[in-house]
């Protein structure tokens, strides 16, 4: 029982749904919406050294564009013992979140993601997950892998920022989501465990650790590769 797509039982950390209203939700000036922001992006962390190396993309991120970063690996900060009027100032003033996982690995995806669907937020993904395997189109976020370095995502998110009707569209096609409890995994074990046709099962610890206990390295950081190349030939010359 896991976050992963092939568990036996799957157990996402959320389960985007479209609301029954979502067609009316569209239907919101959502141009209105995009001219009241007043800041370009935001992001919320407390581990500053992550395996993903998230911080390293983010700083060569923030050398294009502004991003406000709370908590304990920023200077903004926004309590948790605030968290709704956190959510709400998140969502009248940013255009984009980070929602940056801290580790790469199959189908990991947590509330990073999912607590910014449902807001008039576009979150920036970056995982080592599909996100249309795990039902997230393309059009509800923006996927870091889908450009060539933190300069070229950089350029993408100030081109929305300028262009508030396309800016717009985004948020209208996400427009009526609602996000799933990751506890309705226990109504699927449940069944499972009173259902007289359900095969027995058994795995050993080595089975687990080589299926599920594996994160994997991440795969953009490329650019610092250059920069350190950069900063060898300056010294060489």
């Amino acid at each position: 029982m896991t976050y992963r797509k092939d568990s036996d039982i799957y157990s996402p950390y959320g389960l985007p749904l479209l609301d029954e209203n979502h067609d009316e939700a569209k239907k919101r000036n959502f141009l209105s919406v995009a001219r009241s922001k007043t800041k370009l992006a935001a992001w919320a962390v407390s581990n500053c050294n992550a395996p993903s190396q998230r911080m390293e993309y983010v700083k060569e991120l923030q050398k294009y564009m502004s991003v406000d970063i709370y908590g304990g690996c920023g200077p903004f900060k926004c309590g948790r013992d605030r968290e709704a009027k956190c959510t709400d100032m998140l969502n009248k003033t940013y255009k984009f979140y980070l929602s940056f996982e801290n580790s790469f690995a199959t189908d990991y995806v947590t509330e990073k993601l999912y607590k910014i669907l449902p807001l008039d937020v576009i979150p920036v993904t970056r995982s080592g997950a599909n996100y249309t395997r795990l039902g997230i189109p393309p059009s509800w976020h923006i996927d870091t892998h889908d450009f060539k370095s933190p300069k070229e995502l950089a350029h993408r998110l100030k081109e929305l920022d300028k262009d508030d009707a396309e800016y717009a569209k985004l948020l209208q096609s996400k427009a009526g989501i609602q996000v799933s409890s990751w506890i309705r995994g226990y109504c699927d074990i449940c069944a499972k465990l009173h259902s007289p046709t359900e095969p027995v099962k058994s795995y050993s610890a080595q089975d687990i650790r080589s299926w599920y206990g594996t994160c994997k390295p991440p795969d953009d950081l490329q650019f610092m590769t250059r920069s350190r190349r950069s900063i060898e030939d300056y010294f060489v010359n």
